[in-house]
């Protein structure tokens, strides 16, 4: 299954970078995601609840690159 959606953020890049790079950040509008802990600059863990809740997944990131002001992978 592949889904997408489109959106357009009216703020400049370079804020709307910080702020997604702020990864605690992105609990504030992705329900699902119960908790984020940073571990390091690149390192974080991560916790989030499946649709109706039947299921806490949990798991390690790593960013493994990116250009500041521009995109995080």
């Amino acid at each position: 299954m592949n889904i997408s959606k489109r959106i357009t953020v009216e703020a400049p890049r370079e804020k709307v970078y910080a702020f997604w790079r702020g990864l605690s950040n992105l609990q504030k509008f992705m329900s699902h995601i119960s908790s984020i802990l940073e571990t390091s600059p690149k390192h974080s863990s991560w916790k989030a609840s499946t649709p109706g809740n039947l299921l806490e997944l949990k798991w390690n990131a790593e960013i493994t690159h990116e250009e500041e002001g521009k995109y995080i992978v």
